[in-house]
């Protein structure tokens, strides 16, 4: 019942752009997940990720792979339907495919970073190359990652988003203290 998907582009051989390749077997077993997912030192709150791409496989498969971690998911099977439920609701993370009909995922991360630009946003691609890795960084990406995903790699890469939304979180807080601290003192 794991799914654990490789990495990467098989040397010398291209891979279809919508390719899922299985193996019988995962080092991470769901209780772990979810355990993965919950350690945030003190913060309740749910850490809410959107994932888009237009092919329904890969959407339920990693939707169901960080629902399985404890992570509140939405779906969304284009960028139009995703950027329509970002501007209702507060997201963390935005997971998109880079390559989906009428909107693509690079055109979707500029228009949340115009909702929220303090939003995550990792772009997922088939067509991986070093040209489109920076150009999605040089786009304000926090993160870029190639199919098919290694679903380990994927946690990984957004516990460090979370790490990171916590620190911002706690400097904001800390902040705000000690100017409360100086406004009693002065």
């Amino acid at each position: 019942p794991y799914v654990h998907v490789i990495s990467g582009p098989i040397p010398g051989r291209e891979l279809p752009s919508k390719s899922v390749k299985m193996t019988e077997h995962t080092h991470l077993e769901n209780s772990e997940l979810r355990t993965t997912a919950q350690q945030t030192s003190g913060d309740s709150s749910p850490f809410r990720v959107m994932v888009v791409d237009d092919e329904s496989t890969q959407l339920e498969l990693v939707g169901g792979f960080l629902r399985k971690a404890g992570f509140e998911v939405a779906l969304a099977e284009n960028a139009a339907d995703a950027l329509q439920r970002f501007r209702q609701e507060p997201f963390d993370l935005v997971l998109t495919d880079q390559r989906m009909p009428e909107i693509s995922g690079i055109d979707l991360l500029k228009h949340c970073r115009g909702v929220n630009p303090e939003v995550a946003i990792i772009i997922i691609t088939a067509y991986g190359s070093i040209e489109t890795a920076v150009s999605a960084m040089k786009e304000g990406a926090t993160d870029y990652l190639t199919k098919p995903l290694n679903l380990e790699e994927l946690l990984l890469r957004i516990e460090r988003v979370k790490r990171s939304h916590q620190l911002i979180r706690e400097h904001s807080e800390l902040r705000e203290a000690l100017q409360e601290l100086h406004r009693i003192e002065g």
